[in-house]
């Protein structure tokens, strides 16, 4: 399972419209109020950007973060900022796609970098909403690219937007899923030495099955998420380091996994 990352609009921060500096405190107290929803989904989410959010001009070019957030009841708004989990530029993080060349969003006439990043790895872009463009759950852009036949085609496209906590919502399960294969059953990882599931509505605290194989009902212990230790049943010594191991390495994905399941929904698929 890859992290969620979500793309900066760049295209947002800025506006050719007059914006008073009370209305711009909102736009970013909103825009940091829809990050922190993001985060209550995926506890994992990355925010790519062209450059730190910090150091981001706003409005007409003449608000800056510092300009914005002051003040004692600002502070918890900056400690947020700083412990945000960013990554610029555009590529720093290897475990996005790079658009190609020859391929982009563009919206209306301007090339949109964070939306073109967004469209090729399947994301969302984060906007400040000033209105009319960014306070919608999609925009409307182009995408395009160059065919073999050296023509350019282009096709409307929706880009998911954030801007608003309400938009997390929207997108609440694409957010959830994002870089993940989701089970068709309660299988969690199907091993060459043990299977592993979780079943729907099971009780607390969080754990997983061990089986031998997919194809045995018989559990062979019972295992939590967070200490890794032996609930019921009982593992060789051999076999019991290898889920160790194994479970260190997807014990996010696991919890991930486990909070689907408290609420009826099938685990994902966790390879390796």
């Amino acid at each position: 399972m890859n992290r969620l990352v979500i793309f900066l609009n760049e295209m947002s921060c800025q506006t050719a419209n007059h914006i008073t500096r009370e209305a711009m405190v909102g736009c970013v107290l909103a825009t940091l109020a829809t990050m922190r929803a993001v985060q209550r989904v995926r506890r994992d989410v990355l925010l790519a950007s062209h450059e730190p959010i910090a150091g981001l001009l706003l409005g007409d070019g003449t608000y800056s973060l510092a300009s914005v957030l002051v003040g004692d009841i600002q502070k918890e708004e900056w400690r947020f900022i700083l412990n945000l989990d960013q990554s610029s530029p555009w590529a720093e993080y290897p475990g996005v796609r790079k658009p190609g060349d020859l391929e982009g969003v563009n919206f209306r006439g301007t090339a949109a970098v964070g939306m073109t990043w967004a469209r090729i790895n399947g994301s969302a872009v984060l906007s400040f909403g000033h209105p009319p463009d960014w306070n919608q759950d999609f925009i409307a852009a182009q995408f395009e690219q160059i065919d073999e036949a050296e023509n350019l085609v282009s096709v409307q496209v929706s880009i998911p937007n954030l801007s608003r906590p309400v938009h997390v919502e929207s997108h609440h399960e694409a957010l959830r899923n994002f870089g993940s294969t989701v089970s068709p059953s309660s299988l969690v990882h199907d091993g060459h030495s043990f299977v592993v599931r979780m079943y729907p509505y099971d009780h607390n605290p969080p754990h997983f099955h061990v089986l031998l194989h997919r194809d045995t009902s018989n559990t062979l212990a019972k295992c939590a998420i967070d200490t890794l230790d032996t609930l019921s049943g009982h593992l060789p010594p051999t076999l019991r380091n290898a889920v160790k191991d194994w479970a260190r390495i997807h014990r996010d994905d696991l919890i991930t996994s486990w909070e689907r399941c408290r609420v009826g929904e099938h685990p994902l698929v966790l390879e390796g």
